[in-house]
């Protein structure tokens, strides 16, 4: 009797001796979110990088490579160990108006798993503001403005009584903003919309003006 005692003791500390050293399962690559859209103005400078989170499910290290599958995605960095963040940016140097769609994918190179990111791309056509503009009747505006991706940039003349002014603002298809300011620090603001490629459309305010209607053309 005690010798069976003593066997079975033996074994149900082995087995339990055993269970505790089984082998984990390697971690398991996580990426978030699962998508990401872009949308930016053809020429422009671009839109923000957007951001992945590259973490993991389980115990113990994680590394893992990453890359895009057309030529205007880039990730940075192209590997690391979890957790970590990829920049994603969107490329639109030298790209048409329209809709891209591209894929980043991220592999674990330890332990386990892959995620296919889908990226989609929307550049928008835009006009430029660049150029000689023109109108009004009672009141004159003449404008020679330079555009950067939104932002505006120039000098003219205002009238009545003519004078010099320099512009500054901004134009977000179809808005058109701008702040005409005078040597004597009178500021009058022009606020329109594009009607086509050669007309804007909208009114002065402030300084000497109470919402003057006026139409700008393309000289």
């Amino acid at each position: 009797m005690k010798v069976g005692l003593v066997v079975s003791l033996i074994y149900t500390v082995s087995g339990a001796a055993c269970r505790n050293f089984e082998e984990r399962p390697p971690p398991r690559l996580l990426v978030t979110p699962p998508a990401l859209a872009f949308s930016g103005l053809a020429g422009g400078i671009g839109p923000p990088r957007q951001a992945l989170t590259v973490d993991m499910i389980g115990v113990g290290a994680l590394t893992w490579a990453a890359h895009g599958d057309v030529p205007w995605l880039a990730v940075t960095p192209a590997s690391d160990s979890a957790p970590a963040v990829a920049w994603v940016t969107a490329l639109s140097a030298g790209l048409a108006p329209g809709s891209y769609t591209g894929t980043i994918t991220i592999t674990a190179t330890s332990g386990s798993g892959q995620a296919a990111i889908p990226v989609a791309f929307m550049l928008a056509s835009t006009v430029s503001l660049s150029g000689r503009w023109v109108g009004g009747d009672s009141a004159t505006l003449a404008l020679t403005l330079t555009q950067t991706d939104t932002v505006l940039g120039g000098t003219g003349t205002l009238h009545p009584p003519a004078t010099s002014v320099s512009a500054a603002g901004f134009f977000r298809t179809p808005s058109v903003t701008l702040a005409l300011r005078a040597p004597d620090s009178t500021v009058t603001m022009f606020t329109g919309s594009l009607v086509d490629e050669n007309t804007v459309r909208g009114t002065l305010s402030g300084g000497r003006f109470a919402s003057y209607a006026i139409t700008l053309l393309r000289q």
